[in-house]
């Protein structure tokens, strides 16, 4: 496969950023989430349009062997 400069710019980009932060995913994404409070830009919140949605659960009164045992049934058939 051939080479991509954008690719690889853009790996070493990220990999110089997470070197900045000690390769450590936790550090990583507090930065990013203050970077989010300090910006100007207008950021889309999916939240509360997610909890709006009322959603209806349903509990099974199904077992995990009982379904394997449908889906075996079904596939001997």
């Amino acid at each position: 496969m051939k080479d991509d400069p954008i690719v690889e710019e853009i790996r070493r980009v990220r990999s110089a950023h997470a070197a900045r932060y000690g390769n450590d995913l936790d550090r990583i994404f507090a930065a990013i989430k203050e970077s989010e409070k300090k910006s100007t830009a207008k950021l889309v919140n999916r939240e509360p349009i997610l909890q709006s949605l009322s959603v209806p659960t349903i509990k099974a009164q199904i077992s995990t062997n009982e379904i394997v045992d449908f889906i075996r049934e079904g596939r001997e058939k």
